[in-house]
């Protein structure tokens, strides 16, 4: 049996109302990195502790970089950026108008969202050079291979994050400013 056609994602996001998508994004994204980071921070420590010199301090360092970025991204996101948008789509559903906001237009926080964005994908570069595009040494252990995988995996998920940010979320939501 034949799979259904399905949309690309960014197709269906741009389609999506400007608060659903926020939703989606939340759900799909940010709940996985929530999930990803303190696994993968246990799997490095573990792995450090139990097989010494089996994973770069660096690599270790460069993902705490990046985890910490990401945390402190996705707060901002969540607790700022997100609900301001929510709150604009609704406005422009019910005719409402302008909605007040803590700023008086989403250009500078996305601006600083899209900052962020450049730094975490500078991190991933950084932990893809590091692992050598993730391939695990020779003769790693499976714990290594497993955690290049995670990283690899991390990794493609923040990337698909930042890209449908970055070229769906924020300059709908930039339309919308300037519509209301």
């Amino acid at each position: 049996m034949a799979e259904p056609h399905r949309e690309p994602a960014s197709m269906q996001a741009s389609a999506m109302p400007l608060d659903a998508l926020c939703d989606d994004i939340l759900v799909r994204h940010h709940a996985s990195a929530h999930i990803a980071v303190p696994r993968i921070r246990g799997q490095l420590a573990a792995l450090m502790e139990r097989e010494p010199g089996a994973v770069p301090e660096q690599l270790a360092a460069a993902f705490a970089v990046v985890a910490d970025l990401l945390l402190s991204h996705l707060a901002k996101e969540e607790n700022i950026l997100f609900p301001a948008l929510s709150l604009m789509a609704e406005a422009e559903r019910s005719g409402a108008g302008r909605p007040p906001l803590a700023f008086p237009t989403v250009l500078h926080p996305i601006r600083v969202m899209e900052a962020e964005h450049a730094r975490l994908s500078d991190g991933i570069d950084e932990l893809t050079r590091l692992t050598g595009s993730f391939a695990a040494p020779a003769g790693a252990s499976g714990s290594v291979r497993r955690l290049f995988e995670e990283l690899r995996t991390f990794c493609a998920q923040l990337s698909a994050h930042l890209h449908e940010e970055n070229d769906v979320l924020f300059p709908r939501a930039l339309e919308l400013d300037r519509r209301l």
